[in-house]
C-alpha cells in the first residue's frame, strides 16, 4: 500500500497510524512504486520513492531511472554547489567496477576517461554551450573551451589513434536541398574594441620529445571517402569568395614550398587555363588564347602557337657582341692586342692612357627614348681592385659631319675587378637618351683606360676581351621610329 507521511511537528511524523521519529526509525512494508511520498497540499507529488524498481522521483510519482527529476516550472532543476574549499570533483560517473569514466572537476572542468573506447556524445538537436568570463588583462592564454586527450601508457604496434573524431550521418530518402556540414565554426567579433589577429581555426603537429620521430606530418589532410554513391564535384579544399577584408586572400603562405601533385587549373569559363607538369621535364603553361605577362596594358603575350608579342610599353633588349676583330686601333696610345686564353684580348698597361675604337650602325629596332648600354668584358690578375675606364661616345645621323670627333664620356668610370684572379668582369656603362637626336644612326665608341688616375688601383694590366652594345626594342622585330 502507499505510505502517507503527514507532517505534525518538527522531528515527529505520523506514519501508518503511529507517530514516528523522522530520524532513527525504519519504515518497511510491501514494495510499491509509490512506497513513500511527500505531496503538496493538492496531492501533487514532490518526492516519491519507488521500492519496486529502486528509484527516486522528484517532481514525479513515476520515476524512470534511479534518480528522476521532473521540473514543474521554468527554473533551474538541479544545482550542485561546491564547498568554499572544494578541491575534489563535484561529480563523477563510474562504471560498475568503480572506475571513473567522466568527472566534473572542482572548477567546472569536464573530463572524459582515458580508458579504452572512451567517447563523448551529444544527441540530436542539442548543443554544448560554453559561457564564461575572461580576465580583462594579462597575457596568459585563456580557454573558453578546451579538449585534451592524454594517453599515459606506452603505445606500441599498429594503431589508428584519434584525439578527436567527428562523423556525421545523414539518413534521407528524399532530396535534401540544403547542406550537410561535418563541422562548422565561426568567430564573431561583437565588441567595439579592436583585435590584432583573429584566427578561425589553427592546428599543428609537434614532436615534443627530443627522441621522437614523425615520418610524415599532415597538419590538414583531405581524406578521400569514396563510396558506392556518386559525387559530382569533389573538392579537397574549397575557399569561398573572400570579400570581407581590405585585402582578401583565399590562400596566403608565409614560407615553405607549395607542392602540387597534379596540375594547377584556373577555371573561370572554359577550364583550359592551367599550369601542368607531364613528368617529362617540362612545365607547361596552357591557355586558350595566350599567356599574358604584365598589367593588362603593358604586357608580353605568348600565343597558343608560341608566337610572342609585346604590347604597350613592354620592351626587350636587342644587342650585338663585338670581339677583338671588330675594334679599330688608333694611330697612337693604342692598347696592344695579345694572345689571351683561347683567343686574343687588348692589353691596357698600368699607368698608361690607352684606347681602342669601334664604330657601328644603330639598328632601327632600338627605341631612341631608351638608354643604350655598353658592357665591357675584361679581366686582370689583380683581385678586388679598381680599374678606371673612360667610355666615350658620339652619335650621328647619316647626313652629319663625319669629321667631327667631339665625344662625350659615360658617367660611370671605376669598376672593381673579380675576387678571383683573372675572373671575367661585366662592367656596364650607360649612353643616356639625351644624347640621341631624331634620325641618329651611327654610334662611335672609344674605350680608354686612364691608369694614371688615383682611383685606378689595379697595379697590373687590364685585358679587354669583348664588348656588348645593346638597346631596347619592342614587338620583337617591329621597327621603332
Amino acid at each position: 500500500m502507499m505510505a502517507t507521511f503527514n507532517y505534525t511537528s518538527p522531528g515527529i511524523g505520523y506514519y501508518d497510524r503511529r507517530y514516528v521519529k523522522i530520524t532513527g526509525d525504519t519504515m518497511t512494508g510491501t514494495n510499491s512504486t509509490t512506497f513513500f511520498q511527500i505531496q503538496q497540499a493538492d496531492t501533487t507529488p514532490v518526492f516519491n520513492v519507488d521500492t519496486t524498481n529502486g528509484r527516486v522521483g522528484i517532481g514525479t510519482d513515476s520515476p524512470t531511472c534511479t534518480l528522476h527529476i521532473a521540473g514543474s516550472s521554468d527554473a533551474i532543476q538541479s544545482i550542485i554547489q561546491a564547498h568554499s574549499t572544494q578541491t575534489s570533483n563535484l561529480q563523477e560517473w563510474q562504471n560498475s567496477g568503480g572506475t571513473v569514466n567522466a568527472t566534473v572537476g572542482s572548477e567546472g572542468n569536464f573530463s572524459i576517461s582515458t580508458g579504452s573506447n572512451a567517447t563523448a556524445s551529444v544527441q540530436t538537436n542539442t548543443s554544448l554551450v560554453v559561457n564564461r568570463a575572461f580576465d580583462s588583462g594579462g597575457s596568459a592564454t585563456q580557454y573558453a573551451s578546451r579538449y585534451s586527450v592524454s594517453v599515459p601508457a606506452a603505445i606500441t604496434g599498429a594503431m589508428d589513434f584519434r584525439a578527436f573524431s567527428l562523423e556525421g550521418y545523414l539518413y534521407n530518402t528524399g532530396a535534401v536541398t540544403g547542406s550537410l556540414f561535418g563541422g562548422k565554426m565561426y568567430i564573431s567579433h561583437v565588441g567595439s574594441g579592436s583585435t590584432n589577429t583573429v584566427v578561425g581555426y589553427t592546428a599543428g603537429i609537434k614532436a615534443t620529445n627530443a627522441s621522437s620521430t614523425i615520418t610524415t606530418a599532415k597538419i590538414f589532410n583531405a581524406e578521400d571517402r569514396s563510396g558506392a554513391g556518386t559525387i559530382t564535384n569533389n573538392y579537397g579544399y574549397y575557399a569561398d569568395n573572400q570579400t570581407a577584408g581590405t585585402n582578401n586572400y583565399a590562400i596566403y603562405t608565409n614560407a615553405g614550398t607549395i607542392h602540387a601533385g597534379d596540375k594547377i587549373e584556373f577555371t573561370q569559363t572554359d577550364g583550359n587555363e592551367a599550369i601542368d607538369s607531364l613528368a617529362d621535364g617540362y612545365l607547361d603553361y596552357r591557355a586558350t588564347t595566350a599567356h599574358r605577362f604584365g598589367d593588362g596594358t603593358n604586357q608580353t603575350l605568348i600565343a597558343s602557337d608560341g608566337r610572342m608579342t609585346l604590347e604597350g610599353t613592354a620592351r626587350h633588349w636587342i644587342g650585338f657582341e663585338i670581339d677583338n676583330t671588330g675594334f679599330k686601333e688608333p694611330t697612337s696610345q693604342t692598347a696592344t692586342k695579345v694572345n689571351r686564353g683561347l683567343g686574343t684580348a687588348y692589353a691596357y698597361a698600368d699607368g698608361s692612357t690607352e684606347h681602342i675604337h669601334a664604330t657601328m650602325r644603330i639598328t632601327g629596332r632600338w627605341d631612341d627614348t631608351e638608354n643604350i648600354e655598353v658592357i665591357l668584358i675584361w679581366e686582370t690578375p689583380t683581385t678586388s681592385a679598381d680599374c678606371y675606364w673612360d667610355v666615350k661616345y658620339q652619335i650621328k645621323g647619316n647626313d652629319e659631319d663625319m669629321t667631327d670627333v667631339t665625344t662625350t664620356s659615360c658617367a660611370e668610370h671605376v669598376k672593381e675587378s673579380s675576387a678571383t684572379a683573372n675572373g671575367l668582369i661585366h662592367s656596364t656603362f650607360t649612353i643616356p637618351t639625351a644624347a640621341f637626336d631624331a634620325g641618329d644612326k651611327i654610334l662611335s665608341l672609344e674605350i680608354y683606360r686612364l691608369g694614371a688616375e688615383v682611383t685606378d688601383t689595379l697595379g697590373a694590366i687590364a685585358y679587354l676581351h669583348k664588348m656588348i652594345v645593346r638597346g631596347i626594342a619592342n614587338n620583337l622585330g617591329g621597327v621603332v621610329s
